[in-house]
């Protein structure tokens, strides 16, 4: 008997919000049999409620029902066939305090993650992408401690489960004249053949 869970492969990309997940998975042409998810579709959609208009949770209690709302649609996922999936998150949320929740390591042994992406940007980069996009004016020092959040997260994730980790910048400044979200998207992609 096969074990489905090594047939299973689930690439986890996270970082804090604005650092360009989204853009990057959107830009590259995922390799075939790969197909990309968001965390909060799938949460919400398990939840039948429609996003919240801002993106910090409530309280603990949310946290949690949320993940297991997560686990739930990716055992689903996994049971109606699919194989390869590289889903969007985070490894740690703000709270309506400003504070930062780590989501507990037990959702990401639960969802059976193979490898790992943290993707990163300057903090004014953050700022003005949130505030823009998403019209929140987080102060700086909240944003720079999500985003240092996400990297100690996205390290001890990588070490307790023994799984390869890759980190994406990407900031304009570290894009020496290629267009940043270009060389990352072909930087997730290499990534994503090899694991």
């Amino acid at each position: 008997m096969v074990d489905s869970n090594r047939i299973f492969k689930l690439t986890f990309i996270t970082g804090a919000h604005g650092a360009g997940k989204s853009a990057i998975c959107q830009k590259i042409s995922l390799p075939k049999g790969i197909e990309y998810f968001k965390a909060s579709d799938l949460i919400y959609s398990h939840l039948h409620q429609s996003h919240p208009c801002n993106k910090q949770i409530l309280n603990l209690e949310e946290l949690c029902s949320n993940q297991c709302a997560l686990v739930d649609e990716v055992a689903y996922l996994k049971r109606s066939g699919h194989k390869n999936i590289l889903l969007e998150g985070h490894t740690c949320l703000i709270n309506r305090n400003f504070q930062i929740e780590q989501i507990p390591i037990d959702t990401f042994y639960a969802l059976n993650i193979s490898a790992l992406v943290i993707v990163t940007r300057s903090t004014e980069e953050l700022f003005e992408t949130v505030l823009f996009r998403d019209h929140i004016s987080y102060s700086l020092d909240v944003i720079q401690r999500l985003q240092e959040q996400e990297i100690e997260s996205a390290n001890q994730i990588s070490k307790e489960l023994s799984i390869p980790l890759l980190h994406i910048d990407t900031s304009s400044k570290k894009s020496y004249g290629f267009d940043a979200l270009s060389k990352s998207a072909i930087q997730l992609e290499e990534f994503l053949i090899s694991v």
